[in-house]
């Protein structure tokens, strides 16, 4: 005969389910912005306008934005399967592995690719030869410690920043699992602090803008914010009613710092890059506030979440990651083609509309493509972590 407690356990409630397609939205939206900023700068330079309609284009200076909401997702994202433990399941070892399947085959693919398009621009165009030194630094994932060897593909520095903050995930758990949300925060302000002020004595600030050590922090806030979203204990509830007011804060924090700290002239990053800590902080504190409050949100209460949820926008960020990877060699060899039209390189600004009507359709068409080829064969069906 079976033993039975005499004080049975009632059965723990599931938490209710989340509905997380605005994830996908936000992606879409995030890669879309940089590909656009990086369209922009191509033709008009990293330069403020003051007259008008050149003005107009001002906002489009700021894609950097873009990436640390990629951040603040991806912890979001690798946080919401470990809620429940704050730990790996398989370990580690088998963590790194996923994350190198996920990440890696069509990051290199996308270097080869670059590295050809800038092979061509040499040899039809003249522009700068191929090193081997910079190739190498780029296989192994270090044009983000060594900015001056990210010539290929230059927003794939912060695919390699990423990539060695997935290292630190485990040891983010632990302090997760031991101390709380809170520790876990401040453990990835600490470090993001120490490899910022590190970076700072090393080379100034002059580079910073692609190395970005800061962005652990924002990886932290991600992860956490999936513990708001996801946990049902009495003290997570009342945090996650504050969360509409932090995304407030973090609004107006990022509003003053963006007019404090604007990017000015042609090339004049003296104000905009050594604020880039704080911007991002406020940039991740509203990307992660926000997350919360979208994943507890119903539809048809929220514009922002229809919109995130909007199926083309939601089908473009299945291949977000794609779009990042392969849009700035294309802008390159996109706008080789323009210059080969008479009367457009007369107008930047003429340039660029072409590039934005024309070409954007062109990068998202291959970035489909490059997803179906050398992406979805590496998609795990089974969670992250």
């Amino acid at each position: 005969m079976p033993e039975t407690s005499p004080n049975p356990v009632p059965p723990v409630a599931s938490p209710p389910r989340l509905h997380l397609d605005f994830l996908d939205g936000i992606r879409g939206l995030a890669a879309l912005a940089v590909v656009i900023h990086h369209i922009y700068i191509s033709r008009m330079g990293m330069s403020a306008r003051s007259v008008w309609p050149t003005n107009v284009g001002n906002s489009l200076l700021y894609g950097h934005l873009a990436v640390g909401v990629f951040l603040v997702v991806s912890g979001f994202c690798l946080g919401l399967p470990v809620v429940a433990s704050r730990q790996l399941k398989t370990g580690a070892l088998a963590f790194y592995g996923k994350r190198a399947r996920r990440i890696l085959p069509p990051f290199f693919v996308a270097l080869i690719g670059s590295v050809l398009i800038f092979w061509f621009r040499h040899r039809f165009a003249g522009g700068p030869s191929i090193s081997g030194g910079d190739f190498v630094l780029n296989v192994l994932l270090l044009q983000d410690v060594l900015p001056q060897s990210n010539v290929f593909n230059p927003p794939l520095w912060s695919v390699a920043a990423e990539w060695k903050i997935y290292f630190l995930f485990p040891v983010f758990l632990w302090v997760w699992r031991r101390w709380g949300s809170l520790a876990l925060i401040v453990s990835g302000a600490i470090w993001g602090a120490i490899g910022t002020i590190g970076w700072a004595m090393v080379d100034s600030t002059r580079t910073w803008g692609h190395s970005c050590p800061w962005f652990v922090g924002l990886f932290t806030l991600g992860v956490a914010a999936a513990g708001l979203a996801r946990g049902q204990s009495e003290s997570v509830v009342r945090w996650r009613q504050r969360m509409p007011l932090t995304a407030l804060i973090g609004v107006v924090a990022l509003g003053a710092l963006l007019w404090q700290f604007p990017v000015t002239g042609r090339g004049e990053y003296e104000l905009f890059v050594p604020a880039l800590p704080f911007i991002d902080a406020a940039t991740g504190i509203v990307a992660a506030a926000g997350m919360v409050v979208l994943a507890h949100t119903r539809s048809e209460m929220s514009a922002v979440k229809r919109l995130l949820e909007w199926r083309p926008l939601v089908g473009l960020g299945a291949f977000a990651y794609s779009l990042y990877l392969t849009h700035e060699p294309l802008i390159r060899v996109l706008n080789f083609a323009l210059d080969k039209v008479p009367g457009v390189s007369s107008s930047p600004l003429f340039a660029t509309a072409v590039l934005m009507l024309a070409g954007l359709p062109v990068l998202v068409g291959a970035a489909l493509i490059f997803f179906l080829a050398f992406e979805r064969p590496f998609l795990s069906r089974r969670p992250n972590a």
